[in-house]
């Protein structure tokens, strides 16, 4: 078995990684633009809302699938989960009126954005009826709106999971690489790289100190050597990475594997323990530490 074959026996994969600020502030922009736009445009003027909000109350109206005809233009081919769940979220609210808005087509509608004249816009006639607070059709579009919305949020949140995941379990080809803030150039992590890769079992995560939380993977070799460690769970910084790891029951010395451990604030004092074949030192204060997830 190759080390990263281990690696994946040996680090089972984490569906959850908590986020850092920037990425709920990313989805909070997300959510105010899409709710903005979703109140201050009216009733079918983004494009084919008019189609795609018909497959939505057909589903509501007639409870089942609708079948496109060739005379028809609509979204009827469309995949139905979208519009399920659009159906779901705008299915309590009345639309009644859904029929008159064929007869408020603006007749002097047309895109001709490269020249002056008749060229308007809005493909509707809006009203009273569309006005906050919203009611009746109105109010049912920007209900259904929101599936678009909500998906986009979900969306956000697992493109960031999924790379993460990804960074933890299978990229890199060195020894080491980290996943987390970047706080060094390029230059400085291909620096640390080449280090860790020369020394093997000998890695230790002291030039990380101070960057708490960051994860690093170590590729430990197989057939390695155990070296010093001082703690339990919780490791001083100068401890051998790999050697802690088998401390903590993550490899063998024989298989070896890759592991994550993850940066941590000094601590006041370490404990010894024996552990797999493995006897940890104790010790007093010390400036940095690093665990493992």
């Amino acid at each position: 078995m190759s080390v990263s074959e281990n690696a994946a026996t040996t680090q089972p994969l984490k569906l959850w990684h908590p986020a850092p600020r920037a990425v709920w502030l990313l989805l909070a922009l997300y959510l105010g633009l899409g709710l903005g736009y979703n109140f201050v445009f009216p009733p079918f003027e983004p494009t084919d809302e008019f189609p795609h909000f018909r497959y939505v109350r057909h589903l509501i109206e007639q409870r089942s699938f609708p079948v496109m005809t060739v005379d028809d233009p609509s979204e009827f081919h469309q995949p139905p989960g979208y519009y399920l769940f659009a159906a779901g979220l705008s299915a309590m609210v009345p639309a009644d009126d859904f029929a008159d808005y064929h007869q408020r087509r603006n007749p002097y509608w047309g895109y001709r954005n490269w020249e002056f004249g008749l060229d308007n816009k809005n493909e509707y006639v809006h009203g009273p009826w569309d006005l906050w607070p919203f009611q009746k059709t109105s109010l049912a579009v920007h209900a259904a709106r929101l599936a678009s919305l909500l998906l986009g949020c979900v969306t956000v949140v697992f493109t960031y999971q999924l790379a993460r995941a990804w960074l933890e379990r299978f990229a890199g080809r060195g020894e080491v690489f980290t996943v987390g803030p970047i706080r060094n150039t390029r230059e400085e992590a291909l620096a640390v790289a080449d280090l860790c890769r020369r020394e093997g079992w000998t890695t230790v995560l002291a030039e990380y100190r101070g960057q708490n939380d960051r994860v690093v993977a170590v590729d430990c070799p197989a057939g390695g050597a155990a070296r010093n460690i001082w703690g339990t769970d919780v490791y001083t910084d100068d401890s051998s990475v790999c050697s802690a790891a088998v401390h903590a029951g993550l490899i063998t010395l024989s298989s070896g594997g890759r592991v994550f451990p993850v940066i941590r604030a000094g601590r006041a004092s370490y404990s010894a323990s024996a552990r797999y074949g493995i006897s940890s030192r104790s010790y007093g204060r010390w400036v940095g530490s690093f665990g493992f997830r």
